[in-house]
């Protein structure tokens, strides 16, 4: 229940622009093949709200293939390194083996230590 709590205010926060919402070719990817057409146009409606698309590069996919040396999945590894790639801050994942990933680049996280992380970049401004 915490976990969703924190999800549902992480989206208000995209929704204020609080926090920047970042999209990519392998989310576009995946979310063209949901089965739930429901569920697909639901997440499709957050592409709108995004700051920047991450498009398709090699240098991403060689990143995606380091990434994958550490366990993580092969699409997994291409969502981290769409988001390194666009330089962002935090990659926020439910997904524990991917929480296991450590980088220099970004901060893998839950989204209760989003909160967390977030709360502390609002007090130290």
């Amino acid at each position: 229940m915490l976990e969703t709590t924190a999800k549902l205010f992480i989206q208000k926060l995209v929704l204020e622009k609080a926090v920047d919402l970042v999209w990519s070719y392998i989310l576009k990817y995946e979310n063209g093949n949901n089965v739930s057409t429901a569920k697909k146009n639901a997440i499709a409606a957050w592409r709108k709200l995004s700051t920047e698309y991450v498009d398709f590069s090699i240098d991403i996919e060689n990143q995606a293939e380091t990434i994958t040396w550490s366990g993580v999945k092969a699409f997994d590894a291409l969502h981290l390194a769409c988001a390194m790639a666009a330089n962002c801050d935090c990659f926020i994942t439910v997904d524990k083996r991917i929480l296991k990933y450590k980088n220099d680049k970004i901060v893998v996280c839950n989204p209760l230590q989003f909160i967390s992380i977030y709360e502390e970049m609002m007090d130290s401004e």
